[in-house]
């Protein structure tokens, strides 16, 4: 299962509201879900944590697009091209 845009664009708007508060959210560890972002050759391209599926798949996306600029980054497309989601040969969304 793929992010849908409106879970990046809730991620994103997650993320910035904790960047700009200077804080996290503080629920468990234990609590979290990780996803893991594949490419064609296997090699891992994003990680992403969350409270939900859809927030550890969503901030694996949005990691893709992570350089050294600020966080978040401005550059992350909200929709997931199609020709990215062909498990075994384009980008796969893996929970870990």
């Amino acid at each position: 299962m793929t992010p849908t845009p409106e879970e990046i664009l809730m991620t994103l708007r997650s993320i910035e509201a904790a960047v700009e508060a200077g804080k996290a959210d503080h629920r468990s560890l234990d609590e979290l879900w990780s996803c893991l972002a594949y490419d064609e050759a296997g090699e891992w391209q994003g990680y992403g944590f969350g409270f939900t599926p859809s927030d550890a798949r969503a901030g694996a996306w949005i990691d893709m697009f992570c350089d050294e600029g600020p966080y978040p980054p401005k550059n992350v497309p909200l929709h997931v091209p199609p020709e990215l989601l062909e498990p075994g040969v384009h980008l796969v969304f893996e929970r870990v």
